[in-house]
């Protein structure tokens, strides 16, 4: 049985080739003139296409920054579980953030842009931080198993998720602030050297407080 992948039909070549540009003109108009007054309907004249084109592969503005986030998401639950099963939760984190930020997908430029526009613009903070829940729930549930503990009843796992999130949203607002000089992975270290000094342990056995069910 042949199990090759056929290359994508003339059409499905073209929707991506549209996505594609809705997109990188979108980016290109973000950088030059912000978010706020960057409208559909300039991103549709730059990509020339029907303003309800750009309805048919995004749902907002705020979607095209995040047309990655599904792909990221599973890639960063697979480094996670790839990670040894006598690591640290903290551990495990770190080396599958190293590992995302390694990736050759990522595109520097994009996450410059990106946390801009986090601080330029309240819509995309809100619409990021959707996000960076979803990896906190990896994180916790991830911290969870190795510890044998619950994801959503235990202290451990829920605080280390919050706080690693918190720390990378810290550590790449620093890093642009600071014009992106240096690797992000040194900022991302740091936060994560910062957390581990108070959670380099998960607490006794026994010390959970008892919630309601």
């Amino acid at each position: 049985m042949d199990s090759a992948v056929e290359p994508p039909g003339r059409r499905e070549r073209k929707k991506r080739q549209t996505r594609r540009s809705l997109r990188d003109n979108a980016l290109r108009l973000f950088a030059e003139q912000g978010f706020e007054r960057t409208t559909i309907a300039h991103i549709t004249e730059a990509a020339d296409v029907a303003p309800r084109t750009f309805f048919l592969h995004f749902a907002s503005k705020e979607d095209v920054l995040l047309a990655d986030a599904q792909e990221r998401g599973a890639a960063f639950e697979a480094a996670l579980a790839a990670q040894p099963a006598d690591a640290t939760p903290l551990e495990a984190v770190r080396e599958a953030l190293r590992a995302l930020m390694g990736s050759e997908d990522l595109d520097a430029e994009e996450l410059m842009l990106r946390a801009r526009l986090m601080e330029e613009a309240p819509s995309v903070l809100a619409r990021n931080l959707e996000q960076y829940t979803a990896f906190e729930d990896l994180i916790s549930r991830d911290a969870a198993q190795r510890l044998g503990q619950d994801a959503y009843r235990d202290r451990y796992p829920a605080l280390l998720g919050a706080s690693v999130m918190t720390g990378l949203r810290v550590a790449i607002s620093l890093w642009y602030r600071q014009g992106g000089t240096s690797d992000l992975t040194t900022y991302v270290d740091d936060v994560l050297d910062a957390i581990g000094s108070g959670l380099a342990l998960a607490p006794p056995t026994g010390f959970e407080p008892v919630l309601p069910p």
